[in-house]
């Protein structure tokens, strides 16, 4: 989406901060930030939600709904 490249990461802060550069309404999305050491924790090591509480439906729809944001700009970005 708009011609830039996206690097390879879990690191949300990242993600989010090119977002933000590229004015895709994605500042109400930033408490996603704390999901970081989660989405690393699970693709890389033995996942413990003991030791890192998650609300796991909020933490569900919160990223569904940036996606959903994410793809609507895109989506009117592509109509031109």
């Amino acid at each position: 989406m708009l011609g830039e490249t996206y690097p390879t990461t879990h690191d949300l802060a990242r993600l989010l901060s090119i977002l933000r550069a590229c004015d895709v309404g994605a500042t109400r999305f930033n408490d996603l930030v704390e999901y970081t050491p989660v989405t690393v924790q699970f693709r890389y090591g033995p996942g413990d939600l003991s030791a890192s509480p998650l609300d796991r439906d909020t933490a569900i729809e919160r990223v569904e709904a940036l996606l959903k944001e994410v793809r609507r700009q895109f989506d009117a970005m592509s109509a031109f």
